[in-house]
């Protein structure tokens, strides 16, 4: 299957009606206030395989010239965000959940993308903003917007090295081991990682949801 966006409009869609039917997990334990369903490795793999026919699509559709991989025999199942899959990982044995300050970047090279994308700012901010397109037509402005990432650090095991995994927005289903009852579970939430220091300062307008900034030549 080549990929189209026709396609994985198909694609996206049944998925949305799959997650409309089925998820969350109705059989697995859940961690507060997070998307993350836990459970026995059998468990998991009975619910994947509701799910196995949407995810070799998107594989395909995502990686169309590769060698067909079968997804019931890898520990974690990822693939692009847009589709709004939710994470599959199986032989889990431990993981840390981290909260971290970050922030959404997005550059402009006209004030009508920016004001589109970010909304209104004050009258001579605006002003600026105008002024600094008009001075020269290479000029770029970013758009910086401060939120909390919440990842998750997999073990799996067997293997000592820990895997970063993103899943707020689609979810994480976790399998652990046969045998195991349950897995180790570090929550840092209440622990905020300090965000890494930014090399733009001085921004030329904020709203209180984006910065707006010159950028560097």
């Amino acid at each position: 299957m080549i990929s189209d966006p026709i396609q994985i409009a198909k694609l996206k869609q049944d998925i949305l009606e799959l997650r409309s039917d089925i998820y969350p997990p109705t059989n697995l334990t859940t961690i507060d206030g997070l998307p993350i369903y836990l459970g026995e490795k059998l468990h998991v793999e009975k619910y994947l395989e509701k799910w196995l026919h949407l995810y070799n699509r998107a594989m395909e559709l995502s990686h169309p010239f590769d060698d067909p991989i079968d997804l019931t025999k890898t520990n974690e199942i990822h693939l692009p965000v847009h589709y709004n899959l939710p994470v599959f990982a199986k032989n889990v044995t431990r993981m840390i959940i981290n909260k971290t300050l970050a922030k959404e970047s997005i550059t402009f090279r006209s004030s009508a993308a920016l004001f589109e994308k970010c909304g209104s700012f004050k009258d001579e901010e605006i002003q600026s903003i105008y002024d600094y397109f008009e001075e020269d037509e290479d000029n770029v402005l970013v758009g910086h917007r401060p939120y909390n990432d919440i990842r998750a650090y997999i073990f799996y095991a067997g293997d000592n090295d820990r895997h970063r995994t993103r899943f707020y927005n689609s979810g994480l289903i976790i399998g652990f081991p046969a045998g195991w009852k349950t897995i180790e579970i570090l929550d840092n939430r209440n622990n905020v990682r300090k965000q890494r220091s930014d090399a733009y300062t001085n921004p030329i307008a904020n709203n209180n949801t984006w910065n707006i900034f010159k950028k560097y030549k």
